[in-house]
Parts: structure tokens; C-alpha cells; sequence
């Protein structure tokens, strides 16, 4: 179909079921599917919304504009949601212009799929979806932020601990047990964890993983018990953490507690 017969009205641009729109914007083509989409007898949201899924999918940014800047555009006629086609295949710039738009639904993010781009290391999605907050990164506990630290993705804890609805104190434990130091880190120099006291666990998993650095990490906490967890890393016979924490200052524990 040629666009050059469409405003002399000698093709209707809407037969087949809106096909013209649909296949270029299934093939990117632009021009084409921009020109189609300003005319009035096209159906924009064809097919169950094929037009604008098509778009979220391939990411194809200046159609999916001029589809959501004609108000005859029903979002709400895709079969799936175009939020979550963008945010399932990465396409970070598309999930921002769905969610600046507004009448796609965000909510489907909430969960899964948030905790999905989280866990895929994808940050830029993560930032766009948080950045909207319709979006709670602190849903079921936290665990979009206890998955980021358990799989050692550095830039999308960043990126939760941007939000104060997130509590780093959640993924403490998974950091030290997946042995991420450098997120453990980051966890503990928010301000959010001034005055709290650490679970147990974290250091139990520094012990069982003979994880020095981030056993080191932890021993510089205030109120840390130095005597305790000497005497565990002794009987699992982590030595190096046990020589770490002997060598503490401010243990009183002695070779005859140890024996008793």
C-alpha cells in the first residue's frame, strides 16, 4: 500500500481488519504505520491491540508516539498489557513512554514482574519502573530487593536502594550469602541502617562460605560480638575468620574459654 493514495481516498487504509497498520508496525515501518495511525478511519488499537504490543515488543519508540497521541487509541483493547510486553523484553525507553502516557495499567508490574527485570540484571528497567510510583519495589517483604543481592547484581541494588520505600536491611542477609561484598557494602552505608542490628545469619553465612572479606566487613559493625562468633567460627573450623576475629581488639575470649 502506497501512502500517496491514502488522502486522495482511493484505498481504504482500514480493510482486511486494519491489516496496513498492523503489518507495519509488526515490521517497523515507520513511516508507513506513523501516516496510517494520523488517519481516522484507521483503528489504531486493531486486532486486540496488535499495533501498540507490536511496538512494545520490538521497542519501536516514534510509532508507538504517534499511535498514543491519537485519542481514539484504547489501550486497554491489547490482550496483554504493553507494560508488560516492554518490561519482558527489556525495552526500557518504550515502558517509560507507556507509563508517561498513563492509561496503560502498571499495576501488572507489581510482583513478578518487577522482581523479573530485577533478577535479569536489567537496572534501566528497574529505574523506569520504580521511577513510577504506581510501582512498589517493596512488595512481599522486600523480595525484589532480597533477589537483586542474592544474585550479585550490583547496579539494580543501586537502583532499589534509590527508593525509600526499599529496606536495605533485606538484602543483607542474601548478600553475604551469596558472597557479594561490594553490595553488602553499599547496604551498609545507608542511612536507613544507622543504629540496626544485623540478623544472625549474616554472619553464620560468612562462616559456612569462609568468606574473610565480608566476615571482615561485619566484624567493623558497632556492637558486633567478637567472643561469639569466634567461638563458632572455631567449632566450624573456619579458621581464617577465626584468626581474623582472635586478632580483634576487643575480644576477651581466652584459649581456656575455648577449651571449656
Amino acid at each position: 500500500m502506497q501512502c500517496r493514495y491514502l488522502n486522495g481516498g482511493k484505498v481504504d487504509p482500514s480493510l482486511n481488519e486494519n491489516e496496513g497498520i498492523v503489518k507495519a508496525c509488526l515490521n517497523g515501518h515507520r513511516e508507513i504505520a506513523i501516516r496510517l495511525a494520523s488517519h481516522p478511519r484507521v483503528d489504531t488499537s486493531a486486532r486486540e491491540g496488535w499495533p501498540l504490543m507490536a511496538c512494545a515488543m520490538y521497542g519501536y519508540d516514534e510509532i508507538l508516539k504517534a499511535l498514543l497521541g491519537e485519542n481514539r487509541t484504547d489501550v486497554k483493547a491489547c490482550k496483554i498489557n504493553p507494560i508488560e510486553i516492554a518490561c519482558q523484553n527489556r525495552r526500557a525507553s518504550t515502558l517509560k513512554i507507556l507509563l508517561e502516557d498513563g492509561r496503560a495499567d502498571p499495576e501488572v508490574c507489581n510482583g513478578g514482574l518487577l522482581r523479573f527485570a530485577c533478577e535479569s540484571g536489567w537496572d534501566d528497567v528497574v529505574s523506569v519502573l520504580i521511577g513510577d510510583k504506581r510501582v512498589d519495589p517493596s512488595l512481599s517483604d522486600n523480595a525484589c530487593m532480597e533477589a537483586a543481592c542474592r544474585e550479585g547484581l550490583e547496579e539494580v541494588v543501586r537502583v532499589l536502594l534509590s527508593d525509600d520505600r526499599v529496606d536495605p536491611m533485606c538484602g543483607a542477609v542474601a548478600a553475604c550469602a551469596s558472597g557479594s561484598l561490594e553490595i553488602l557494602k553499599m547496604i551498609l552505608r545507608d542511612d536507613r541502617m544507622k543504629g540496626r542490628e544485623l540478623p544472625e545469619n549474616c554472619m553464620l553465612w560468612a562462616i559456612e562460605k569462609r568468606n574473610v572479606d565480608i566476615a571482615r566487613e561485619l566484624s567493623m559493625r558497632e556492637g558486633f560480638d567478637v567472643n561469639r562468633y569466634a567461638r563458632v567460627a572455631r567449632m566450624a573450623e573456619s579458621y581464617k575468620i577465626f584468626f581474623l576475629l582472635w586478632s580483634d581488639k576487643r575480644r576477651t575470649l581466652t584459649v581456656k574459654d575455648l577449651t571449656q
